[in-house]
């Protein structure tokens, strides 16, 4: 694996990390912000979330696909699964939510 591609990996999972760190900031310390209590704005927050998780899981799968090293290639690609489920669970839970709220919920 090249030094670029590397380095490409490494910078989708800083930016990924770094994404998702301040939308769990928002959704956790902006609760008292007069912009998180509009309708929508959790939402919409969870949703940002789920979106820096996927430099995640592309940066993690960059690393596993080039490892020589099969522990290393391993972890990876249990990382990658790890945030590739954890986004899918996210987001069926809001969907499921949605379905239940019946016809006042928030559209997509």
């Amino acid at each position: 694996m090249s030094l670029l591609s590397n380095a490409l990996a490494w910078v989708c999972i800083v930016l990924g990390t770094l994404g998702s760190a301040l939308s769990l900031a928002r959704l956790t310390i902006g609760r008292s912000k007069p912009g998180m209590t509009k309708p929508g704005a959790r939402s919409e927050a969870w949703k940002w979330f789920r979106y820096s998780l996927v430099p995640v899981a592309g940066g993690s799968a960059l690393l596993a696909f080039g490892s020589k090293d099969d522990s290393a290639r391993w972890l990876a690609i249990i990382v990658t699964f790890a945030v590739v489920f954890w986004d899918l669970g996210l987001w069926l839970r809001s969907h499921m939510r949605r379905k239940s709220d019946g016809p006042t919920a928030e559209p997509s």
